[in-house]
């Protein structure tokens, strides 16, 4: 009976030893443990469980990935590996292009070449089909809507003071027509005995400031839809970022109106 058991933990031992994966560390803990020995000053001993992990890439998280290859970076710097720190850095950038450096818990030596491969890399090509954004594009979007163009241009300051240059001169022209037409009907209107003369004035009046409001706002508009073409196309932007709020043209079964909305 004891033969017996001494051969059953005989064989499973031999199996355990011999099935590939039992007896070995995971890629993941192997960058756990490539962590831990650069915390420890173990550089070389913490790039090669950081390198062998790599080599399994295809079982560790993104995250993972990301943390192989910056502290492999970190440990190529301080074993004096510039170039092939730089490759790290571009590999962990590469999956997470907002990548930071933290100056409390990094050397200035390895922040400065960080920034060095970050500032070098271009930025991802925008999708397939997709065109960028121009200065015709603003134009047209500000002759339909005012600021609309600003908006899009991701220009806030001069978005709003356009918008609401356009909400006082649409204001005032709507005023003015109402004061026209009603100077108008009582002049056409007048019965014998009215003072024609007077009538007259307030309609002639009328129809100027009724004139002069739609010179200011056509010139409002139109300076709104010039501002608009001049407008810099936004810098392209990395995944993952946020771009400022925007000002678009929703639809609805009421009709159309202006959204600000947050595009990710």
């Amino acid at each position: 009976m004891m033969k017996t058991k001494a051969m059953f933990f005989l064989e499973l031992l031999l199996f355990v030893w011999t099935v590939p994966g039992l007896t070995q560390q995971g890629p993941g803990v192997q960058v756990a443990n490539g962590v831990e020995l650069y915390k420890a000053g173990e550089y070389q001993r913490s790039l090669d469980a950081l390198q062998k992990a790599l080599l399994s890439s295809n079982l560790l998280s993104r995250e993972e990935k990301i943390e192989a290859h910056k502290y492999s970076a970190f440990d190529q710097v301080a074993l004096g590996f510039t170039v092939p720190a730089k490759e790290s850095f571009r590999q962990a950038l590469l999956l997470a292009p907002s990548l930071t450096l933290d100056p409390k818990f990094v050397s200035p030596k390895i922040i400065a070449i960080f920034e060095e491969v970050k500032s070098g890399m271009k930025p991802p090509p925008p999708p397939p089909g997709a065109k960028p954004p121009s200065r015709m594009g603003f134009a047209l979007r500000s002759l339909i809507v005012p600021s609309w163009g600003q908006f899009a241009a991701h220009r806030k300051a001069p978005g709003f003071i356009f918008l609401g240059a356009t909400i006082l001169a649409l204001s005032n022209a709507g005023r003015t027509q109402t004061v026209y037409q009603n100077a108008q009907d009582n002049y056409l209107n007048a019965k014998t005995g009215s003072d024609f003369d007077a009538l007259f004035k307030k309609y002639d009046k009328a129809a100027s400031d009724r004139n002069t409001a739609s010179y200011i706002l056509g010139t409002v508009w139109l300076a709104n839809v010039v501002d608009a073409f001049f407008s810099k196309p936004p810098e392209p932007r990395h995944a993952g970022t946020a771009l400022p709020p925007s000002l678009g043209l929703g639809f609805s079964p009421s009709g159309a109106s202006l959204v600000l909305r947050r595009d990710l």
